[in-house]
């Protein structure tokens, strides 16, 4: 019984993830970032990719790629891979999605093997430092990491004290992001950052999505008998005349480039030695 109560809870996450329309409105606004960026990839990864916000902007502009969605929830996973094909199908027809579920803190990908690494709104819900380490390794030499990713001033009208216990901790300045990457090894970092206004009818419908996002069922929310603090104090927030609350997304969009290994004339890695 235990078990199918678990189901039904992630089922329901999983159709209430596909609903955050905002999150695949910033994915579209990423993938709108290659427009500026000359590359040809042979595999790329969508990391974290959720219901698959950005698939379709990838698929139309690298179409010969292989795009490799990876999600911690297989579930999620069986939800993208559409009609099933028959065997003359899978046997005649290139394969160029394919699915992987795996931590991105710790991927079942070989190192040196990915183009571009798509990272949306994925860095504030894990430990990025892990996640950045594991992006480096596994992409090639001169691929590509490009993300989005909530800045400080995401949520500002909501106070800070509810917003650490309840929703975003790991907002970041997008300058100390850029040097984050130059410390992982990235080169030639590129930030930069827009505000969205985003309007909700109350404040429930606000906890729902953030909730949502932060990958929670909000069946937890209100199985509780007592609410929490910060429930009730987000319950409390004043509402414009229209009855709806405003908030602001702070988005950053950024990309870079892994540090590329010099070598020798013959092909052989050079390996820098600093002498004490």
């Amino acid at each position: 019984m235990a078990e199918s109560r678990f189901i039904y809870t992630e089922q329901a996450l999983i159709k209430a993830q596909q609903s955050l329309s905002w999150s695949r409105e910033i994915a579209e606004r990423l993938i709108e970032h290659f427009d500026f960026i000359n590359l040809s990839p042979e595999i790329i990864m969508n990391l974290g990719c959720g219901p698959g916000w950005g698939n379709m902007g990838l698929q139309k502009r690298f179409p010969t790629a292989q795009l490799i969605n990876v999600d911690l929830s297989w579930s999620m996973l069986t939800t993208l891979k559409g009609p099933q094909k028959n065997l003359w199908q899978r046997l005649t027809q290139k394969q160029l999605i394919s699915y992987l579920c795996s931590d991105a803190q710790q991927l079942s990908v070989r190192s040196n093997s990915i183009d571009i690494v798509v990272c949306h709104l994925l860095l504030p819900v894990v430990d990025a430092n892990l996640v950045l380490q594991e992006i480096k390794r596994i992409l090639k030499p001169n691929g590509l990491l490009i993300f989005s990713s909530f800045g400080p001033d995401t949520l500002k009208e909501i106070p800070s004290i509810i917003k650490e216990k309840a929703f975003l901790q790991q907002l970041v300045d997008m300058h100390d992001v850029g040097d984050a990457l130059i410390n992982y090894g990235f080169q030639h970092p590129i930030m930069d950052r827009e505000n969205i206004s985003i309007s909700f009818p109350d404040t429930d419908l606000l906890i729902h999505d953030f909730y949502t996002y932060l990958g929670y069922s909000i069946d937890r929310v209100k199985r509780l008998k007592r609410a929490p603090p910060w429930l009730r104090a987000m319950r409390e927030l004043k509402q414009n005349s229209n009855d709806s609350v405003n908030v602001t997304l702070e988005i950053n969009y950024g990309h870079a480039w892994k540090k590329d290994i010099p070598k020798t004339a013959d092909g052989r890695p050079i390996i820098p030695i600093e002498a004490s």
